[in-house]
Parts: C-alpha cells; structure tokens; sequence
C-alpha cells in the first residue's frame, strides 16, 4: 500500500508531466498557426517593400513579445510556466470527451 506521501509525490510527477506535455501540444500548436503565414521580410507584390515590412513585424513581434514577457513567470529552473484556467467543469467534460474519443484511448 501506498504511503500518503507517495501518493502526493506520484500526484506532483504526473501533474508536472501533464503541464509539460501541454507547454508541447501549445508550441506545436503555434508553430502550426506560424507555418502559412510570410517570413518575415518577404512583401507580396505591390505592397510596403521587405525592409519596411521587416521592421513593421520585428516591432509587432518586439511589443507581443514584452507583453507575454510580463505576465508568463519564470520557474526555478528558468522555463517558461502558461497556466490555463478553465471556464467550467463543463469544459473539462468537453475536454475528457474529446481525448476518450481519440484513437488509442
């Protein structure tokens, strides 16, 4: 039989699993949302020329950029911690659901 501690030790391990597996699904999930969008510095036709689109993004990306940098903490070991809220217990429904109808599952 388990000893109290160990549960809450097994309980931690698997939620910090969980947290880092999310932090992966979410930088997929951007890198995903990235992928179609121009390289920066690269104007379609007959629009700003590339240096002036260049700089236009790198100051969007620099003002995000501080934004999500003031309110996304750091952990003792430096990454990055995004927490999530969600709206209701419904949304975890909604969320188990999905997974449980996944394949594999």
């Amino acid at each position: 039989m388990a000893t109290p501690d160990r549960n809450a030790a097994d309980r931690e391990a698997t939620r910090r699993t969980v947290e880092e597996s999310g932090g992966k699904l979410l930088a997929a999930a951007f890198e995903f949302l990235a992928e179609p969008l121009p390289v920066a510095g690269q104007a379609e036709e007959g629009k700003t020329s590339g240096a002036i689109q260049k700089s236009a993004d790198e100051q969007s990306g620099a003002r995000i950029r501080a934004a999500l940098d003031s309110c996304i903490a750091k952990d003792e070991s430096g990454r990055r911690r995004f927490s999530v809220v969600l709206p209701d217990d419904a949304a975890l429904e909604k969320f188990t659901a999905a997974i449980a109808g996944a394949p594999n599952f």
